[in-house]
Protein backbone atom coordinates (compact mmCIF):
# COMPACT_ATOMS: atom_id res chain seq x y z
CA UNK A 1 0.00 0.00 0.00
CA UNK A 2 0.99 3.30 -1.15
CA UNK A 3 0.64 6.84 1.22
CA UNK A 4 0.11 9.62 -0.71
CA UNK A 5 1.46 13.04 1.06
CA UNK A 6 0.50 16.88 -0.21
CA UNK A 7 -2.20 15.95 -2.99
CA UNK A 8 -3.26 19.15 -3.40
CA UNK A 9 -6.88 17.97 -6.04
CA UNK A 10 -6.98 19.73 -9.51
CA UNK A 11 -3.48 20.32 -9.71
CA UNK A 12 -1.99 16.77 -8.59
CA UNK A 13 -2.69 13.62 -11.02
CA UNK A 14 -3.01 9.91 -9.90
CA UNK A 15 -1.25 7.87 -12.31
CA UNK A 16 -3.14 4.35 -12.84
CA UNK A 17 -1.35 1.70 -15.07
CA UNK A 18 -3.43 -0.71 -16.66
CA UNK A 19 -1.18 -3.16 -16.55
CA UNK A 20 -1.84 -3.06 -12.51
CA UNK A 21 -5.53 -1.85 -12.96
CA UNK A 22 -6.47 -4.49 -15.33
CA UNK A 23 -10.35 -4.21 -14.68
CA UNK A 24 -10.20 -0.43 -16.17
CA UNK A 25 -11.64 -0.26 -19.26
CA UNK A 26 -10.94 3.28 -19.70
CA UNK A 27 -8.28 4.07 -22.52
CA UNK A 28 -4.80 5.26 -21.56
CA UNK A 29 -4.97 9.48 -21.10
CA UNK A 30 -8.64 9.73 -20.50
CA UNK A 31 -10.13 10.20 -17.15
CA UNK A 32 -11.65 7.45 -15.49
CA UNK A 33 -15.18 8.52 -16.14
CA UNK A 34 -18.16 6.41 -14.09
CA UNK A 35 -15.15 3.87 -13.62
CA UNK A 36 -14.29 6.34 -10.05
CA UNK A 37 -16.71 7.01 -6.85
CA UNK A 38 -16.22 8.53 -3.80
CA UNK A 39 -18.02 6.74 -0.57
CA UNK A 40 -18.58 7.48 2.77
CA UNK A 41 -18.13 3.95 3.89
CA UNK A 42 -18.44 0.62 2.36
CA UNK A 43 -16.52 0.44 -0.15
CA UNK A 44 -17.42 -3.30 -1.74
CA UNK A 45 -21.21 -2.05 -2.47
CA UNK A 46 -19.74 0.61 -5.25
CA UNK A 47 -19.70 -0.59 -8.60
CA UNK A 48 -16.99 1.71 -9.56
CA UNK A 49 -13.40 -0.09 -10.02
CA UNK A 50 -11.33 2.75 -8.34
CA UNK A 51 -13.34 3.73 -4.93
CA UNK A 52 -12.04 6.59 -2.71
CA UNK A 53 -13.43 6.21 0.35
CA UNK A 54 -13.83 9.21 2.83
CA UNK A 55 -13.96 7.79 5.88
CA UNK A 56 -10.27 6.71 6.22
CA UNK A 57 -8.48 8.49 3.32
CA UNK A 58 -8.08 4.66 0.88
CA UNK A 59 -7.90 4.37 -2.27
CA UNK A 60 -9.63 0.61 -3.66
CA UNK A 61 -8.99 -1.09 -6.08
CA UNK A 62 -12.77 -2.71 -6.55
CA UNK A 63 -11.76 -5.13 -9.08
CA UNK A 64 -14.95 -7.36 -9.18
CA UNK A 65 -17.54 -3.88 -9.69
CA UNK A 66 -20.67 -4.71 -8.50
CA UNK A 67 -19.90 -8.08 -7.19
CA UNK A 68 -18.77 -8.95 -3.83
CA UNK A 69 -15.52 -9.35 -2.70
CA UNK A 70 -12.27 -6.88 -4.38
CA UNK A 71 -11.51 -9.80 -6.14
CA UNK A 72 -7.47 -9.27 -6.78
CA UNK A 73 -7.80 -5.53 -5.76
CA UNK A 74 -8.53 -3.93 -2.26
CA UNK A 75 -6.66 -1.31 -0.18
CA UNK A 76 -4.14 0.51 -2.92
CA UNK A 77 -3.32 3.57 -1.33
CA UNK A 78 -3.62 5.69 1.56
CA UNK A 79 -3.99 10.10 1.38
CA UNK A 80 -2.66 10.88 4.17
CA UNK A 81 -3.64 14.97 3.91
CA UNK A 82 -7.87 15.20 4.39
CA UNK A 83 -8.14 16.11 1.08
CA UNK A 84 -10.87 14.48 -1.81
CA UNK A 85 -9.68 13.56 -4.85
CA UNK A 86 -12.06 13.92 -7.82
CA UNK A 87 -12.03 11.70 -11.02
CA UNK A 88 -10.35 14.61 -12.58
CA UNK A 89 -7.80 13.52 -10.56
CA UNK A 90 -6.75 10.44 -12.08
CA UNK A 91 -4.96 9.19 -15.45
CA UNK A 92 -4.86 6.06 -17.00
CA UNK A 93 -1.62 4.52 -18.75
CA UNK A 94 -1.25 1.51 -21.10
Amino acid sequence: MDEITDFVPGQDMILLDLTTFAAITTEAGASLGDEFASVDGIVAESEAIIVYNSIDNGLYYNANGSEDGFGNGGLFAVISDEVFPTVDDFMIRA
